[in-house]
């Protein structure tokens, strides 16, 4: 998936050291602790890619592309507002969350409002998830659908060979 662009180098490097694939399921998914493990460990492996020294963007560059929050979603998220785009840590400091559901992220209340009539079904049915790195939508996208096709394949080859009773 790299070759193709699909995948982040740097994210590459640490789903092959890593014994998870971090993939945001929910803010419920994990305890606080245990995304805050997952994290750090995650974020351990791509300081460790950056520390090789054999990708020539800038740190930060690479952090944005690779970094995992505690809920496994992108550590630098983008304003939702429509059309707006700011970067967390590079356009603003911080993007403020939506009260309600606490996952939609804001740069103002101009892009909160402007994206309300959009957010207001997603919000009230708790079906949010934190946002995506690029190279996880890219694995949710490209990769498990494949996986979820050999494992339905394999359990109908397994029930047709089972024996009848």
């Amino acid at each position: 998936m790299v070759p193709s662009g699909l995948a982040d180098p740097a994210f590459a490097y640490a789903i092959s050291k890593a014994d998870f694939c971090p993939i945001p399921r929910g803010r419920s998914f994990v305890s606080k602790e245990e995304g805050t493990e997952l994290s750090d460990v995650w974020n351990g492996f791509v300081d460790e890619y950056i520390a090789q020294g054999s990708d020539e963007r800038p740190r930060v560059e690479i952090e944005r592309a690779a970094k995992i929050n505690t809920h496994c979603g992108a550590l630098f998220r983008v304003c939702e507002g429509p059309s707006c785009g700011k970067l967390e840590g590079r356009d603003v400091e911080r993007l403020s969350l939506c009260s309600k559901c606490k996952i939609a992220v804001y740069c103002s209340r101009t892009c909160q409002a402007a994206s309300w009539k959009e957010h207001k079904e997603q919000c009230s049915s708790g079906s949010r998830v934190e946002q995506m790195l690029p190279s996880q939508a890219a694995i949710q996208e490209h990769v498990f659908p494949a996986l979820w096709k050999d494992a339905l394949n394999l359990t109908h080859h397994v029930l047709s060979k089972a024996p009848e009773k």
